[in-house]
Parts: structure tokens; sequence; C-alpha cells
């Protein structure tokens, strides 16, 4: 996408929705629409489709925009986070996304909590257990914080009255940890004691390093005092074997990944061997902690988990195998059926965009497979 394009995206978005009303240049009636508009028609028609949500054209070119954005082709990390401020604090915005978020249909269950419920029962009634993830990070105001304690206090009482196999899953930026430790605590401490009520599991996801310390420090308080919760180690990390070894020595649950943030070479591991060489030995350590979790599509890597916890003496229903709602469907039956306990991380809600673009970025077949979607 040329620069000049770039730089209407970034002016538009920095300035927020303040008196937006972009006209579109006219259209010759002897030509094609869709390729009558230039790059820079295109990005003012996305923007009067983002405050109209009414005009199906708009939709359709700001698809393609979100695709740009999700590959990581249009901004810095640090203007993606400030784009991502904004879907939170515009109610326009918001009622956008649940518009689009058939984009992300593979791997998002849907808008609210009873859709989340529908793909659980699901999953359930092929023997397989979900853990529920209401879609939110690098929250930064109180007030959506809050909102977030409140949509998981829901959750939880949901899932106990409709009687499913699942527990839930939640990351502490979104309940306020980037601007106010205090709050964040102080809301998960409010879900651990509504989850307690309902004798649940709240599973506390590990994001980029920046918030790693933070999430422990916040995580080990509150584990000291409530024991229904565990945390997310990422065997990317180079950190990683002694934030298990802590965490095994403390009886945590522990879920271990590989890792879907992008961190220096400094503090991980740049290459795919030497993640992997992390995980295999990371997942021996962790089979001395309580039912232990292992998220992974790879095969090599699964095998290698059952083998070692076979050696260990560890019964099937003595650690989990977890993976991630729209991917490999059939590899989660298959391990199911060779009496693996296997849980899916199911996310679901309108805040889907680094979830979607972590996802794509993890997996370019993943990318593949949306594009050839958008138009069927």
């Amino acid at each position: 996408m040329p620069i000049s394009c770039t730089g209407h995206i970034t002016e538009w978005w920095l300035q927020g929705r303040a008196a937006r009303k972009p006209t579109m240049p006219p259209i010759n009636s002897n030509t094609n629409a869709a390729t009558a508009l230039q790059p820079e028609q295109r990005l003012l028609c996305a923007q009067q489709s983002f405050d109209s949500c009414c005009d199906s054209m708009g939709f359709l070119l700001c698809d393609s925009l979100i695709i740009q954005f999700m590959q990581g082709n249009l901004f810095s990390d640090v203007l993606r986070k400030r784009i991502l401020y904004g879907f939170q604090e515009n109610d326009r915005l918001n009622f956008a996304m649940k518009l689009l978020t058939w984009m992300a249909r593979r791997f998002v269950a849907g808008d609210g909590i009873s859709d989340a419920l529908i793909a659980t029962r699901k999953l359930n009634q092929k023997g397989l257990k979900a853990t529920l993830d209401y879609l939110g990070e690098d929250c930064n105001r109180a007030e959506d914080a809050r909102r977030s304690c409140a949509e998981y206090c829901a959750l939880l009482k949901a899932i106990a009255e409709s009687n499913i196999d699942s527990n839930v899953s939640l990351k502490l930026s979104q309940l306020g940890l980037g601007f106010d430790e205090g709050l964040a605590r102080g809301l998960l401490e409010t879900i651990l004691v509504e989850a307690a009520k309902y004798g649940n599991f709240v599973r506390v996801d590990m994001e980029g390093s920046n918030y790693t310390q933070k999430t422990l420090d916040l995580f080990k308080e509150v584990f000291s005092k409530h024991k229904n919760v565990g945390i997310v180690i990422q065997a990317s990390l180079r950190r990683s074997k002694k934030d298990i070894d802590d965490l095994v020595a403390l009886g945590v649950r522990v879920r271990l990944c590989k890792g879907a943030y992008k961190e220096p070479a400094s503090i991980a591991f740049p290459e795919k061997s030497a993640v992997n060489r992390n995980y295999d030995e990371l997942a021996r350590s962790l089979l001395k902690a309580p039912l232990p979790a292992f998220a992974t599509h790879d095969d090599e890597r699964i095998e290698i988990v059952a083998r070692a916890a076979k050696e260990a003496g560890l019964g099937k229903d003595q650690y989990e195998i977890q993976m991630l709602y729209g991917l490999r469907e059939k590899r989660w039956e298959e391990l199911r059926s060779l009496g693996h306990t296997v849980r899916i991380y199911v996310p679901y809600g309108t805040h889907w965009i680094p979830y979607f673009y972590r996802r794509i970025r993890e997996r370019k077949e993943n990318l593949t497979f949306v594009l050839k979607n958008l138009f069927n």
C-alpha cells in the first residue's frame, strides 16, 4: 500500500471520531465502482463506513483494510495499540466490529455469552472440555475493566446454570493491569470468588513480555489466597525455565504454550527449533505440577508430552492437551478417541482483532483460509 495511503489512515485513526465526515469523490457511472476507487478513495470509504455502519461497499473495503492491519503491513506495534484503544472507546466502532466478526468466525465463537455456550455444548457432546475467553486486552479505562469483570461473573453463572464443562481464561490487562495494578487485583479476586461459588477454575493468560513479570507477581499474590486459579507460561521466552520451576514448587496449575507474541531475540528464542526444544524441556518439568496443561497443535510436541507423561506414571486423565477453537478439529476428536483429556480454548466477543492477528501470524495457512472464505 502506498505511503500516502498509510498516512491518511494514520491521521484518521489518531484524530479519532471528532467531526469525521469524509466525502467520496464522484465515480464515473460507466466504470465498475470496485475498480474505479483509487487507494485514497478506498480509505475515505472505509472511514465513512465505520461511522455510518450502513454502507455495504464501505464494509467490503474496510474488510480489505483490516486484513492488511492483521498482517502487520500497515502500522507499528505502538500505533496498532492506539487503534485497539479506539475500538474500546468508540461505541459505533464496537457496533461495526459486530458486523465484521464474520471475518474471524473460524477462531471466535460469536459476540456474546449465548454464542459461547452453544459452541461449548457442541464440544462437550464430542467429549471435549472448554475454556471460555471473553476477548479484550490492553484496557485503559477503569469502567471498561469493571465491565469485563462483570462479564466474567455473568459468564461463570451461565456456565453453572447451563451445566456445561468449561472453565474460563482471562488477561490481566483486560482488568486494568496496564494502568492500575490495585484495580486489576481487586477485579481478579472478585472473579475468583464468583468462580469458587460455582466450583469453577480461572486461568490467567500470559501476554506480551512487558506484562510477564507484573502478571506473575500479581498472580502469586492472589494464589496465596485463592487456589482456583492457574497461569500460562510461554516456551518462547528464555526466562520460562525458572518461572516453571517456581510455579511447580508452589503447586500451581500451569498451561504451557509456545507463545504467539513477537518478542526481541534478547528475551525470546528467535528460531522455531529452539522454541520446540524449550517446550519439550519445560513440559517434562511441568509434569510434576497438578493437572498440567499442554497447549499445542504440533503433533511432535504432543507425542513427546504423552510419552513423558506415561514414563512419569501419569494417566491420560492427569494432564490436558489444549487446542484453539477452529484449528485442527479432526485432531481434537482423534486425541479424545485415544483417551486423552482435550480442552478447547474458545474465545468470544467483539474485540477480536488482537487475537485474530496472532492466529494469522502464527500460521500462514490461517490467513489463506480466511481469504478463501471472504467471498464464499
